[in-house]
């Protein structure tokens, strides 16, 4: 799908705008605009849940993001080495310094637990910042932007975008 050439990290410093994306990666964009950027590979089987949205998910040739795009536009930008924020690398930072770099209560309880071969891991869901973040023993180990939608649950708002 993308073009061989230098990796993402080589080429721009993922720097994650709640909302909006990760570095060049844009949430609704095309996953034809990623082709500079990374080689990515089909990862998993086209999924239809009934909702007439098509879901698929790619991954780069060095394991370190899954794209998942949602009728042809990416709807998820999972990092999984590096993701910046404030000049923060997030993977790999404990869960309580992340919170309070984000504005949250450092004591904030994980909405979720999940089992992910070998370990269990904790998930929190930051909806208004559009960020699900997957921690194991205290570590963030991967960040998911995601949309941030209006409180209709429907229209996808912008309130981080640069004026």
């Amino acid at each position: 799908m993308a073009k061989e050439g230098k990796g993402f990290a080589d080429a721009i410093l993922p720097i994650w705008v709640p909302g909006e994306g990760v570095g060049p990666i844009k949430l609704g964009a095309s996953l034809t605009s990623l082709d500079s950027y990374l080689t990515l590979t089909f990862e998993d089987v086209n999924e239809d849940f009934g909702d007439g949205i098509k879901d698929e998910s790619y991954i780069d040739s060095n394991g370190e993001w899954l794209i998942t795009t949602e009728n042809s536009q990416i709807a998820y930008i999972k990092c999984k080495a590096k993701c910046y924020y404030k000049g923060v690398n997030l993977i790999g930072l404990d869960i309580q310094e992340c919170l309070t770099l984000l504005g949250y209560d450092r004591d904030r309880k994980a909405d979720d637990t999940l089992f992910l071969e070998p370990k269990y891991h904790d998930v929190y869901e930051l909806m208004p910042l559009g960020a699900l973040i997957s921690v194991c023993e205290n570590k963030i180990v991967s960040l998911t932007a995601i949309n941030i939608y209006d409180d209709d649950g429907v229209t996808i708002v912008h309130p981080f975008r640069d004026k």
